[in-house]
């Protein structure tokens, strides 16, 4: 299992991020998005399927280290 958390600029990112993370990457678990500060979106993703960090790295949107 591998958790992630990516900020993104519009709910329409979260949206199709979440579908390329389903459909091309195979992530199954738990995802969910929130608003936060300045209109950004923050997507929270804890996968059954281990990815590498450099696939992580790639995905569009920053990455934000939660502490864990």
């Amino acid at each position: 299992m591998v958790s992630f958390v990516i900020e993104l600029d519009s709910e329409a990112e979260v949206e199709s991020m979440m579908k390329r993370l389903r459909q091309d990457y195979g992530v199954t678990g738990e995802m969910h998005a929130r608003a936060v500060d300045g209109g950004r979106w923050r997507l929270v993703v804890h996968s059954e399927k281990n990815l590498r960090d450099s696939t992580i790295e790639k995905l569009r949107g920053q990455r934000i280290d939660t502490g864990d």
